[in-house]
């Protein structure tokens, strides 16, 4: 005996609206098939009728004698209890099998199951050597009626569907009743695939839709998600859609805590599949009291109001549209949507008049721009922008005022629409003008040819990662290059603002400055003074740096106006040194060895 099932696990949702159904022609090819829908009209579940007891009753009746050697059955029911509770057994007398609502029990053990705590789809195929003919049917439990469980639509084929048309089927009763599917692209009886898994991947949860699709007699023109209560979308009296024309819609299963003035961190994405004119005048219900993770009625108490945000990109950086709620039997609606332009969604509570602020630091090339946007109000707008630096009044009717190469300090923003609403707020530019970085243009091997290239940081801390580069390829990640190869080097430091600083030298063999010092003794003893001594062609600032062989700075001093003069100092720790000597331009590299 062959079995294969998939249960897919989603919420319930109730709503009157009535739509009506074409006649179906993709389960023709079955033959005898039992196909039961709803006709329950004063019960809906997303939007369409459920089966309510005179649909069971005609369903057993309907299915005597055809639980035989083959068949598949879809079935999609909804549970209110956390309890496990009896849906239905099909059984003749050689074999039974029970369908409960978190198991499918067989007559010869329990098979687990995906818990399906409210709603689900249930996908079920048999195939298997006899069967008997006495006691040949379906039961149904009505106690599973009685207590808070929703029978939605029953379809047995007698023979085991092939995959392609299991996902068909799959992909009609999860449009149909607002139930996703679980990691799994959406088929159409035209064998198109409407909605990719692998392409959406990133927004994969509560995967919801509207549609057409003549051949198997669905016309979803509503549709709210079984586990997600809180928003509806759908076509207005006026629009029709074409058969084979799909609007679905899914997240990315982000929090939804309410916070005042800040975008929700859910975010939706909306796909198209056929003719976006079907889908141009959307109205979305939003009910608060869902949508949000433990929901205070600040909508009812405060004088915010809940937005729905637009935008090209899912980062909601780039162009984005603001469309205000409006109150309505309870429900917060949307007019007038149109996804074909913004394929991204959010929500997000703020007052009726407030300013859309774009703060752009652009650290690396130090400017900073402002933008402005007024969302709500009515033009033209007064906006006052002001700092102990800069002061500007400015009247304006476009739909964004811009201000550049705004400088580091503290502002004060205010905007007064035409009807006197306004708006205030405050932000800060920070002076990141503070790091410099000095790395001389020329580096000298030692006599020994070698060299430890550091660049001199004022503030190091800034400094994310390090890469020196020659001949295009990454030699070193450390904060010090110890090197022995001559050519053309790059440094380049990617800063913890975000913006990468590159500076470029070269080594050098020999330089006319190499020959203009000397040090004596070298070697030299454990704390025993050596000598520097300077013989330049003129006067110079000089810097000498001594490193370990690990790159460790074990000495900094600082010499003015040096020509010809003699350094001294001395090391306490046997080993090997590098002493470089640094003009403005050139870094020269000399080995002392302590014994």
């Amino acid at each position: 005996m062959r079995v294969s099932f998939q249960l897919i696990v989603a919420l319930p949702f109730l709503l009157l609206f009535s739509i009506e159904c074409v006649a179906q022609d993709f389960f023709q090819k079955f033959g005898a098939i039992t196909h039961y829908k709803g006709s329950d009209t004063l019960n809906r579940y997303n939007f369409n009728p459920m089966l309510n007891f005179s649909d069971i009753e005609k369903l057993e009746q309907a299915h005597k004698g055809k639980f035989q050697k083959s068949g598949s059955l879809f079935f999609a029911f909804e549970s209110l209890q956390e309890e496990e509770v009896q849906v239905l057994a099909m059984k003749d007398s050689k074999n039974s099998i029970t369908i409960t609502s978190k198991h499918v029990l067989f007559s010869d053990g329990l098979e687990n199951k995906v818990e399906p705590f409210y709603g689900s789809i249930l996908s079920y195929q048999f195939s298997r050597d006899s069967y008997g003919r006495k006691n040949n049917g379906l039961t149904i439990s009505k106690g599973f009626i009685g207590e808070q469980g929703k029978l939605l639509e029953y379809i047995f084929l007698p023979d085991v569907v092939t995959d392609l048309d299991q996902a068909k089927i799959e992909s009609y009763l999860s449009l149909k009743f607002g139930i996703s599917l679980y990691k799994t692209s959406y088929l159409s009886t035209s064998n198109d695939t409407i909605w990719n898994y692998k392409k959406n991947e990133d927004f994969a949860s509560r995967v919801t839709g509207i549609g057409r699709d003549d051949q198997i007699g669905l016309y979803q023109r509503k549709s709210v998600n079984s586990e997600m209560k809180a928003i509806s979308i759908g076509v207005d009296s006026l629009h029709s859609i074409s058969n084979h024309n799909y609007l679905i819609w899914s997240d990315n299963d982000g929090s939804t805590t309410i916070q005042e003035s800040t975008l929700l961190k859910r975010k939706w994405r909306v796909h198209y599949f056929g003719e976006k004119d079907d889908f141009e005048n959307l109205q979305m219900e939003v009910d608060p009291i869902f949508l949000f993770e433990k929901y205070d009625n600040r909508l009812e108490s405060t004088d915010n109001v809940l937005w729905l945000v637009l935008s090209k990109t899912t980062d909601f950086k780039s162009e984005k549209k603001y469309v205000k709620s409006v109150k309505k039997n309870g429900k917060l609606i949307f007019e007038k949507i149109n996804f074909s332009e913004h394929a991204y969604f959010s929500f997000l509570i703020a007052p009726e008049f407030f300013v859309q602020k774009d703060l752009v630091l652009s650290i690396c090339e130090q400017t900073n721009q402002l933008k402005v946007t007024p969302i709500g109000g009515v033009a033209p707008y007064l906006l006052k922008l002001t700092s102990e630096q800069f002061n500007d009044e400015f009247q304006f009717t476009e739909p964004d005022y811009i201000q550049s190469n705004l400088t580091a300090g503290n502002y004060f923003l205010e905007i007064t629409d035409a009807f006197q609403n306004h708006y205030s707020t405050s932000f800060t530019i920070i002076d990141n003008t503070g790091l410099t970085i000095d790395l001389k243009e020329k580096w000298v091997l030692s006599d020994e040819n070698e060299i430890i290239i550091f660049p001199n940081i004022s503030n190091p801390n800034q400094i994310l990662n390090y890469e020196w580069i020659s001949n295009k390829e990454m030699v070193s990640s450390s904060s010090t290059l110890k090197t022995g190869q001559t050519g053309a080097y790059q440094l380049r430091l990617k800063l913890a603002n975000g913006c990468v600083e590159t500076r470029d030298f070269e080594i050098v063999s020999e330089d006319v400055l190499t020959n203009q010092i000397s040090i004596y003794p070298n070697s030299t003893a454990s704390g025993q003074l050596f000598y520097v001594d300077f013989d330049l062609s003129e006067p110079k600032d000089i810097t000498v740096f001594i490193h370990d062989m690990a790159g460790k700075m074990i000495l900094n001093e600082q010499l003015t106006a040096i020509q010809d003069s003699q350094f001294k100092t001395s090391l306490t720790v046997s080993g090997t040194y590098l002493l470089t000597v640094s003009t403005d331009k050139t870094t020269v590299a000399k080995r002392i060895i302590v014994k």
